[in-house]
């Protein structure tokens, strides 16, 4: 997305981005740590697993709870970014509603991935700390 010309409005955009690249890239860490069980062509059976340590999954947890209270705010601002809207000309306003659009779009479901991986979290870190592990 371009330079809407209003300030508010490309910082809106900016952190919609930032928390969808924020979700994606939660996504790719928790991924990492899954068992792979694969099988060769022979037959042979290989149980790979990594694992994260549980003080890696609080720091997740703490991220991701920051995330969403950003993504609670921005779409707190998206009533006075489009009454802002109404003072800019018809062709940039076209443009700039496109822009609330894709806002809008991406904060809700940064939002819904966040809160998932949030329980998912700590749904985890439950569990480790109920098995006495790390």
């Amino acid at each position: 997305m371009g330079s809407s010309g209003l300030s508010s409005l490309d910082a809106l955009v900016s952190a919609s981005k930032s928390l969808l690249d924020l979700a994606d890239a939660n996504e790719a860490f928790l991924s990492k740590f899954r068992q792979n069980i694969t099988a060769s062509s022979d037959g042979t059976v290989d149980i790979s697993e990594e694992k994260a340590h549980l003080d890696d999954y609080i720091q997740l947890a703490q991220n991701i709870t920051l995330s969403i209270t950003k993504a609670v705010a921005e779409t707190g601002r998206i009533a006075s970014i489009t009454t802002e809207i109404k003072s800019i000309s018809p062709l940039k306003a076209v443009s700039a509603l496109k822009a609330v659009k894709y806002a809008t779009d991406a904060l809700s479901v940064a939002t819904g991935e966040l809160k998932l991986q949030a329980k998912l979290v700590g749904n985890l870190v439950g569990s480790i700390k109920g098995s006495g592990q790390d």
